[in-house]
């Protein structure tokens, strides 16, 4: 799996629509893409499903078979990136911290 290409079209698809960003992308065992997105208000099934389409057709799977899950931030998971807290500014969120211990 050409990964440069992979982010090449993501970065692509994200550009068509300013509100939305990244959280992470990763390429697993078996060629499986793994995307998680936000956006400044969300991120809806829609977009995901564009963003997608946009990177699975332009791959060709006759010559490297792959999976593709493209899904929205679950919002059980820590903020990753800036561009989330910002989205969070004013909204109650409950922080979990860490001590040195690990605990």
């Amino acid at each position: 799996m050409n990964q440069e290409v992979v982010k090449q079209l993501l970065k692509e698809a994200i550009e068509e629509n300013e509100e939305l960003f990244l959280i992470e992308l990763s390429f697993l065992a078996d060629n499986k893409i793994y995307v998680e997105m936000d956006g400044d208000n969300g991120i809806s099934l829609k977009e995901c499903i564009r963003i997608s389409r946009h990177i699975e057709h332009s791959l060709d799977r006759e010559e490297e078979d792959f999976g593709l899950e493209v899904t929205s931030v679950d919002i059980s998971k820590p903020l990753k990136v800036s561009r989330q807290y910002k989205k969070n500014i004013g909204r109650i969120l409950k922080v979990k911290t860490v001590d040195s211990k690990g605990c």
